[in-house]
């Protein structure tokens, strides 16, 4: 048995609107030609919100976009940097985010 196609967000509100009205699992299934598993796995993820996998960054956006900011107006090494944002990263951390940064000339 293979896969079935994706469940679209208008199956997912469908979904949601016959279990809201009172019907099963099956039932649910029944209607929509989609298989019990499929719908009560959709039921599940009904309020969840995935998180991102992984080590979390040690920067958030809105200091990268102080940092680059502070680079591009001022002549900062990256432990000035460091210090005038009281960031908690290393200044490599520091290094690799303007090396990456195509408007900056930064060596």
């Amino acid at each position: 048995m293979g896969r079935e196609p994706p469940i679209l967000a208008e199956e997912r509100a469908h979904i949601e609107g016959l279990h809201e009205s009172g019907l099963g699992v099956r039932e649910i299934a029944g209607r929509i030609k989609r298989s019990p598993d499929g719908v009560s796995y959709v039921l599940r993820s009904k309020g969840k919100q995935s998180v991102a996998a992984g080590r979390p960054k040690s920067l958030t956006y809105r200091q990268i976009r102080q940092i680059v900011r502070g680079a591009a107006t001022g002549n900062y090494s990256a432990s000035g940097l460091k210090a005038a944002y009281g960031v908690a990263c290393s200044v490599r951390t520091i290094q690799r985010l303007l090396a990456k940064v195509d408007s900056l000339v930064y060596s």
